[in-house]
């Protein structure tokens, strides 16, 4: 008997084995069964069709976001609140005041203070990728998707108006990087879509509103990317590179980054964020709180129950 319990215990442990084992299988379009694929600091969640076909209809269950560790945003702060406004000294029994931030309540310049610097800065929604299936995600049938926690792909498999879809969708494990294939006899079209961020805590960080603030903010970026690469190109055609004259190119990229909201504002006036847009929600933490369990007693969780 010791010998057989000695050879049992001695026995290897089959670790893909044991991880496979409990594998997560999704059969249905549940917003609550959302799966996810990511490498520790980049990570894409998505629906039953192993992309992030319905990203709309899964906002209040778990959402099919795509977070990351570098990708962050702020709204604009016109009013030039700093952090100290927002803070309050208490006794924490090391025998001093020390500040603390709260949310202020009376004062009206300090409370908006503390508001600000509760939103922001907050991870932005780097985007969806999901596969254009129109907007029913009771069209899609017969839904067999598993996620191979060993391998950390996910397949799926599913139906759409009478034909075969098979997609995987994997995480590179060092780069920020999705890679998908996609197999059907039917039409294969995906959909990328940028929503403006909402910096609200409750939610799914994805406000589909603001078109022409999403539009303003990628050119925004491209065109100060522009600008700053076209001073640094100045900068180093001149012909004796010295102290000065890369100063001027690194002033050169800072005048580009400052003056391309000017150029912008003129060259798309249809584009521009209104300071409304720029400065987004602020609301105090009750009324979140109450939005959040209205929210969990009106909604189900499934799309079917939606």
């Amino acid at each position: 008997m010791l010998f057989a319990l000695s050879s049992m215990a001695q026995q290897p442990i089959d670790r893909k084995k044991l991880v496979e084992r409990n594998n997560p299988h999704v059969t249905t379009m549940d917003s609550l069964n959302s799966l996810s694929v990511g490498n520790g600091g980049f990570a894409m969640t998505v629906d039953g069709t192993g992309l992030q076909s319905f990203p709309k209809s899964y906002s209040h269950g778990v959402p099919l976001g795509t977070m990351s560790d570098w990708g962050w945003h702020s709204f604009a702060n016109p009013e030039n609140y700093q952090p100290e406004e927002s803070w309050r000294y208490y006794d924490f029994g090391r025998g001093r005041k020390e500040p603390y931030a709260t949310q202020v309540k009376d004062n009206k310049r300090a409370k908006a203070a503390g508001d600000w610097y509760r939103v922001n800065p907050h991870r932005l929604h780097l985007g969806t990728l999901g596969l254009s299936l129109g907007t029913d995600p009771k069209q899609i049938k017969q839904i067999d998707q598993t996620l191979n926690m060993w391998e950390g792909m996910i397949k799926s498999s599913f139906t759409y108006k009478g034909k075969a879809y098979q997609v995987e969708t994997a995480c590179d494990p060092v780069l920020d990087l999705i890679a998908t294939h996609i197999q059907s006899k039917g039409t294969i079209a995906v959909d990328v879509r940028f929503a403006y961020p909402t910096g609200g805590h409750c939610d799914d960080a994805c406000d589909w509103t603001k078109d022409d603030a999403t539009r303003y903010m990628r050119k925004k970026t491209v065109f100060r990317i522009v600008l700053m690469l076209a001073a640094l190109l100045g900068a180093m055609l001149v012909p004796h590179v010295n102290f000065f004259t890369v100063l001027l190119g690194l002033l050169g990229m800072k005048v580009g980054a400052l003056m391309a909201p000017f150029f912008l504002k003129r060259m798309y006036p249809d584009d521009f964020v209104t300071k409304e847009d720029a400065m987004g929600p602020f609301e105090d933490e009750e009324e979140a709180d109450e939005d959040l369990a209205d929210n969990n007693d009106s909604e189900e969780g499934t799309l079917t129950e939606q």
